[in-house]
């Protein structure tokens, strides 16, 4: 039997809770750190049918013992090679007890096609990373496909931009100092935005109305990694520009 999105919703809010009980961090990311922010556009997921999958999480490394003893006392099954070989920055999970459910979780860093730091960031939203880290985990995405270019319209049009932290915005001073030390971040990031659009416009699921603030904030969030001064580093990078692979290669970049 196929799990409902709320059940996988409130799976995810359980371990969060079950998690700060034991005294340490652990936040859902992802699609369904999306829909938990998104309560105005929830409905848009249906529309764009867009079901919930699995559960990922982020964790800091210190904790890694306490999310394993946590998980596996809550009835959860550790994927043993991932666990042997990758353990200290990803466990994968499943439930024997409930079909369906798999649990995702990764330590400090995201890394797929770029790096999304995570230490010192967890605290600063609850029960989910931050919308400017969501942002950054879908646009990190090289070969990005349809369900994250959905998520991210869906994000876009609920959240407005900051100019520094504030819950329920997106940051655009932390993306713009993030990326302009780092070219190819940049490079990937400001294609998927020009993605997005693309999609969008070829593909409507919303009204006029919305994609004219999904555009606007788009288009406002690049003008500002525009005028954010770039490193010597990346200017001398910049100049190789897409023709030498500016990411790392991964097998699986459908998961968010």
């Amino acid at each position: 039997m196929e799990q409902t999105n709320e059940a996988f919703l409130q799976e995810g809010l359980r371990l969060v809770d079950l998690a700060e009980a034991r005294g340490f961090p652990l936040r859902l990311l992802g699609a369904v750190a999306i829909r938990l922010h998104c309560e105005r556009y929830r409905h848009l997921f249906d529309a764009a049918d867009r079901p919930i999958t699995d559960l990922d999480f982020m964790a800091y490394g210190r904790d890694n013992a306490r999310v394993q003893g946590m998980l596996q006392e809550e009835g959860y099954i550790p994927d043993e090679f991932i666990l042997k070989f990758y353990g200290q920055t990803r466990q994968i999970y499943a439930h024997p007890q409930i079909s369906g459910f798999k649990v995702d979780v990764f330590f400090d860093n995201l890394s797929f096609c770029h790096v999304v730091p995570f230490q010192g960031r967890l605290e600063m939203d609850r029960p989910t990373i931050t919308m400017t880290d969501v942002l950054l985990e879908k646009m990190q995405i090289v070969e990005i496909n349809a369900k994250d270019l959905k998520d991210t319209i869906i994000m876009m049009l609920e959240h407005d931009l900051s100019e520094g932290f504030a819950r329920e915005t997106v940051d655009t001073a932390y993306i713009s100092k993030s990326l302009g030390v780092d070219w190819g971040f940049y490079y990937t990031v400001t294609q998927n935005l020009r993605k997005v659009l693309e999609y969008m416009r070829q593909n409507p699921f919303i009204t006029p109305e919305e994609m004219a603030v999904v555009e606007s904030r788009v288009f406002r969030l690049l003008e500002r990694l525009e005028k954010e001064p770039k490193t010597m580093k990346w200017r001398l990078r910049a100049k190789l520009g897409p023709k030498v692979k500016w990411y790392t290669e991964v097998e699986e970049t459908e998961k968010f």
